[in-house]
């Protein structure tokens, strides 16, 4: 039913791998959803950024985000020149980003 409410907007895979991270927090979890990074960045669909943004607003775990606002803040602040998808523009980008983040 949510993919066929998505059509045309690009979220089939977001919808597939919620489902599938769904699927694995109840097997392999005991439905209790993971506590530390290493298991939430291993959720289909969880990367490095969205992991630490949920464990830092769900748990008040501090780790570093870098989602497109902060990497223009970041860029602007630190005069952090070039595209960001370039992998050394990121590189620094997430150096600064584990630098202003508190322990």
């Amino acid at each position: 039913e949510v993919l066929h409410l998505w059509t045309g907007l690009g979220y089939y895979a977001r919808a597939r791998n919620l489902h599938k991270a769904a699927q694995q927090v109840a097997t392999l979890h005991g439905g209790e959803f993971p506590r530390t990074f290493d298991e939430v960045a291993a959720l289909p669909g969880v990367g490095r950024s969205t992991a630490g943004a949920i464990l830092s607003l769900s748990l008040g775990q501090h780790y570093p985000i870098l989602d497109g606002n902060v990497k223009r803040v970041l860029a602007r602040c630190y005069a952090v020149s070039g595209w960001p998808g370039k992998k050394e523009v990121e590189k620094r980008l997430w150096d600064i980003s584990e630098e202003v983040t508190p322990a």
